[in-house]
């Protein structure tokens, strides 16, 4: 007897251990083939690396400058993902899928903890693993996957789990939780607080206790890095990723751009994830916990999103964890609870139509649960085998810095032109500068803090001292054609041009 229950407990957790697996196995497709985006993820990952070289661990530097865009975790993720690999793309985006794995993983934990049958949870985190918004995401070196993770955990032991102890490592999730992304833990914050409202969530002692390890957790580095760097560290962490980011449109803007996203990439995924959330609404009303955190956590990460004016499609992710608690409680509710013909149909469809019973029931919940899985698994192709096929986003800045590697001439690469593309300094393992002769380019770049140093007009002057050094750069097709003009009335000419997908390498040489 004792011998079995080790194995009973192993085979009832099997169903989940599969799905964990195949998730595992989807999520690393042709990871670390194709490129990095040319964006925060060849800057997260440079500074990784910096970081890594320098030995940092309290903050980082991306081309030799202070970064003070997020908290340190994610940098310590990169870090040692980078010390096994080395500074490769596989390296860097290892740790998102880890954190992908483990909220799907902790989905299906608050599912069965709230009641929900396995089937149930195991389908509400498989319609999260159909959206291209988690399979996209997870595969980035990016704070919000990470962050999602780490605060559904926290969520998970201060909302289901019982006595002080949880309390306090809810707490300290969601402390480290901030210390991927400062607003990580806010979606699920909001969440528990919107449930004190409910007798069945309401703990004020417990969250009292919670919120004060977060802030045990949270507080000493945000500290330490106010002693170290002082203003410039708090202008960059809290006024412009907090007060300017919620009061300018520094990128998109409005809750259309969000559908617009939403729809494009999800396709029928983003129909199934509205259904769940329409029918859990009436569930909530009836006392339905899990349908209650479902949508509590779906409004503390809608809050954000209507607070701050600018808007991109990664903001979306904290929605998932409120999108697959839905969809477990639904699903539950139909086919497992008392009162549907869902329920009565597969339990025992002779008796639930006034008939002896069958002995069919359960032939029939294995064809229905394949369905619902076969269903599942086309949404996910639809949604997402096109990045699985082909993750390639940046194959310009590649295949640049392989054909200037190949030439032995790295060090003479020393500028992009009207193009903002940190994979260059990535892939070639050398900083450069942004240079605009576009005022638009200028203006659009030049007030972010992390490009502040980094991007710089490119006078005549400048374009001279390139010409002296026979300096490479870097532009898109479309700029060629100014570059060519400013070169000229410079003194200067372009030289030896090189076109790769999306870029255009060329040299700037003193005219004869």
């Amino acid at each position: 007897m004792r011998a079995a229950a080790p194995t009973h407990r192993f085979v009832s957790l099997l169903p989940a251990l599969v799905f964990l697996a195949f998730a595992s196995i989807v999520l690393s497709w042709n990871l670390g083939a194709g490129s990095l985006l040319p964006s925060d993820d060849a800057i997260y990952a440079r500074a990784a690396f910096e970081a890594l070289q320098s030995g940092r661990l309290l903050d980082v530097t991306w081309l030799g400058r202070p970064l003070f865009e997020k908290g340190p975790v994610l940098f310590w993720a990169l870090e040692a993902a980078q010390a096994v690999l080395g500074p490769t793309d596989l390296a860097v985006q290892v740790p998102g899928v880890v954190a992908g794995v483990m909220l799907l993983a902790l989905l299906i934990a608050a599912a069965r903890v709230a009641g929900c049958s396995r089937g149930a949870a195991l389908a509400g985190a498989g319609l999260v693993l159909a959206t291209n918004l988690l399979v996209f995401n997870a595969r980035r070196p990016m704070t919000d996957v990470p962050g999602a993770a780490l605060g559904l955990a926290g969520f998970l032991l201060i909302a289901f789990g019982a006595g002080r102890g949880r309390a306090v490592a809810g707490g300290a999730l969601l402390g480290l939780s901030a210390l991927v992304k400062l607003v990580s833990p806010a979606p699920f914050v909001l969440a528990l607080i919107l449930l004190q409202a409910d007798r069945g969530f309401r703990r004020p002692a417990r969250l009292a206790l919670a919120f004060v390890a977060a802030a045990a957790v949270a507080l000493p580095w945000h500290a330490a890095m106010t002693a170290v760097h002082g203003a410039p560290f708090l202008d960059t962490y809290f006024g412009y990723h907090l007060f300017r980011r919620a009061t300018e449109a520094i990128v998109g803007e409005g809750a259309s751009i969000y559908t617009v996203w939403f729809v494009e990439r999800e396709g029928p995924t983003a129909i199934l994830l509205l259904l769940a959330v329409v029918a859990a609404v009436p569930l909530a009303v009836r006392g339905n916990r899990l349908a209650r955190a479902a949508l509590a956590l779906l409004a503390g990460a809608s809050l954000p999103l209507a607070a701050s004016r600018t808007a991109l499609p990664h903001y979306l992710v904290p929605l998932l964890p409120g999108f697959g608690l839905a969809a477990a409680a639904v699903i539950d509710a139909a086919f497992r609870g008392r009162g549907g013909l869902a329920s009565r149909v597969l339990a025992d469809p002779g008796a639930a139509l006034g008939a002896e019973p069958t002995g069919r029931g359960m032939r029939l919940r294995v064809l229905a649960g394949a369905a619902l899985g076969l269903a599942l698994l086309m949404t996910f192709l639809g949604s997402n085998v096109r990045d699985l096929d082909d993750p390639d986003y940046g194959p310009g800045a590649k295949a640049v810095c392989q054909a200037v590697r190949a030439q032995g001439a790295t060090a003479r690469l020393e500028a992009t032109v009207d193009l903002h593309d940190p994979a260059i300094s990535w892939y070639c393992d050398r900083a450069v500068a942004f240079l605009g002769i576009d005022p638009g380019f200028l203006a659009a770049t030049s007030g972010i803090p992390m490009l502040a140093d980094v991007v710089r007009p490119l006078d005549a002057a400048g374009i001279r001292g390139l010409a002296a050094r026979r300096a490479f750069v870097v532009t898109v097709p479309g700029r060629v054609d100014a570059l060519a003009a400013a070169a000229d009335a410079a003194g200067a000419r372009l030289s030896d041009r090189r076109d790769f997908p999306g870029r255009v390498l060329v040299t700037i040489l003193p005219r004869d």
